[in-house]
């Protein structure tokens, strides 16, 4: 079998009609790798099934520390049930296949392309045979949505034009709700009294003044905060952090995803000035920020692609707050020294061998696989 660079990423391609899905796997260089048709009525079950055992652990990680063992277990092993189950429905006899072709090519992501712009935030929970063993698919591969690729990924070598310090010439952009349960609240810089929280960026921050924090205002007027928010994007950034809740956009509204940045104050798609973010990583910290309520166009990654973003990190399901701020200092370590593919991929990793439940394949990325916060 060819293999393709380690670096490379292959394309899993979904189309449905007449009741059955069909699944591609494409590779660099042309190399095409069709599956059988599979019920779309066997994966729906699957996938619904898969919710409901997702939805179960994720309101029992913020109390993971006190539960005991065997519901930890429980918890894992009901995963685990349901990602063989979702491996079969959308593989059937050619599960193993489908990991060995994984794991031949090397490739560590696997962007989902599917026909109708959805993206399915639960395979990367898929359990599959490996040469080491049964594995979440997310262990081999970080699943990213293949429609936001198509428009915004930028080739490896645009990292290399420019060699400039990074944090002296592009301030981080913090934004939070101070309502959030962050494990950093307890860990505040000492040189600014805020609720903001610099404890999640120390990785790459030198000083306090290397970070412009997003401020409620008062009085909170709408028209207020709208300025301000487009203020604080204004400047050319390298990396923009939201660490706050999102409210998902309604089916059969002409409404968008909105994210709430204080007690009183929450924007969306529509409040934003066209801004360029294109030097910028925009970290969405945020439950279920890379999946729309019905489409990839209605999510919070498509607002800030919209906004020229050059990559955003964000989620696929709900994620305990601790585990969130855990997630992203651990990433920001990486990032310092590695390229976005790698440090995403990497502290997925990381995290779920060290927490021992899988809630760090909630993270996905879009965007340019080659961003690096020393380089632009």
């Amino acid at each position: 079998m060819s293999r393709a660079r380690s670096s490379d990423s292959v394309e899993l391609w979904a189309s449905v009609s007449d009741g059955y899905v069909r699944l591609t796997l494409r590779v660099d260089g042309g190399g095409r790798h069709p599956f059988a048709p599979r019920s779309v009525a066997d994966i729906k079950t699957a996938n619904d099934e898969m919710f409901d055992r997702i939805d179960e652990f994720s309101l029992a990680v913020a109390r993971w520390q006190t539960l005991p063992d065997h519901e930890k277990e429980k918890h894992l092993r009901c995963i685990e049930a349901a990602g063989r189950v979702l491996g079969q429905a959308l593989f059937g006899d050619e599960l193993s296949t489908f990991a060995s072709l994984l794991e031949g090519y090397g490739a560590r992501r696997l962007e989902l392309v599917v026909a109708d712009d959805t993206f399915s935030p639960y395979w990367d929970f898929l359990r599959l045979p490996t040469a080491a063993g049964d594995a979440y698919l997310g262990e081999l591969v970080t699943i990213t949505p293949g429609y936001f690729l198509r428009i915004n990924d930028q080739p490896g070598e645009l990292a290399d034009e420019f060699a400039i310090t990074v944090l002296d010439d592009f301030p981080i952009g913090l934004a939070e709700d101070e309502t959030l349960h962050s494990a950093c609240r307890d860990r505040r810089s000492r040189a600014r009294d805020t609720v903001e929280e610099l404890y999640v960026l120390e990785p790459i921050v030198r000083h306090v003044d290397d970070v412009d924090i997003l401020r409620p205002l008062n009085p909170k007027t709408r028209l207020a905060e709208v300025t301000e928010i487009n203020r604080w994007l204004s400047p050319q950034r390298r990396v923009v952090h939201f660490n706050c809740h999102g409210m998902g956009a309604e089916r059969g509204r002409n409404t968008d995803p909105e994210l709430q940045v204080s007690r009183t104050f929450r924007f969306g798609k529509a409040d934003l000035d066209t801004g360029d973010l294109s030097y910028a990583l925009v970290n969405l910290n945020v439950c279920e920020s890379a999946v729309g309520t019905y489409s990839s166009r209605k999510t919070l990654v498509q607002t800030f692609h919209d906004q020229n973003a050059l990559a955003t990190i964000a989620t696929t399901f709900a994620v305990d707050d601790r585990f969130a701020t855990e997630f992203a200092r651990s990433l920001y370590g990486r990032l310092a020294t590695s390229d976005l593919l790698t440090s995403v991929h990497e502290t997925r990793k990381a995290m779920l061998a060290q927490h021992n439940h899988p809630m760090s394949l909630m993270y996905t990325f879009t965007g340019a696989s080659s961003f690096r916060l020393d380089k632009v």
